[in-house]
C-alpha cells in the first residue's frame, strides 16, 4: 500500500509526502518509486490563510525517496523533510531527489502529524 504523510509546523504551513512505501519498520536503505512526490501549502502570517501549493515529483536524479529508521523519517536526499521521531521537530534542506529547494527555512517545530494508508 502507499501512505500520504502530512505534517503541521507552528506557521500554519503544512507539508506532505505521498509514499508508495508504507513506513512501518526501520530500514537501512531508501524506498519508494518515482510516483512519490512531496507537497506544500504555505499560509499568510498575518491571516493563516493558504496562499501557495507547491507540488515536487521525482527527478529521476536518484532514488532516495522514503527512509523509515529509527530515529526519525526521511524523505528525499538533502533531506527535503526529515521528521524526528518525537514528531515535534522537522527540517528541510535543498533536495535532488525532488528538486526542490529547502521546503522551510532550518529547524521547524511540528504542531500536527497526520497519516493516511491509501490503497
Amino acid at each position: 500500500g502507499h501512505c500520504l504523510i502530512i505534517i503541521k509546523l507552528d506557521d500554519g504551513s503544512c507539508y506532505g509526502a505521498f509514499s508508495s512505501h508504507v513506513p512501518s519498520q526501520p530500514q537501512r536503505t531508501y524506498k519508494g518509486n518515482s510516483r512519490d512526490f512531496l507537497f506544500a501549502m504555505r499560509t499568510d502570517p498575518h491571516t493563516n490563510e493558504y496562499v501557495s501549493f507547491s507540488q515536487y515529483r521525482a527527478t529521476g536524479m536518484n532514488t532516495n525517496f522514503t527512509l523509515p529508521e529509527t530515529s526519525h523519517l526521511t524523505f528525499g536526499s538533502g533531506p527535503a523533510m526529515r521528521i524526528v521521531a518525537d514528531l515535534h521537530t522537522a527540517r528541510s534542506s535543498k533536495c535532488e531527489t525532488f528538486g526542490c529547494p529547502p521546503l522551510w527555512d532550518g529547524e521547524a517545530s511540528v504542531l500536527d502529524v497526520e497519516v493516511y494508508a491509501v490503497s
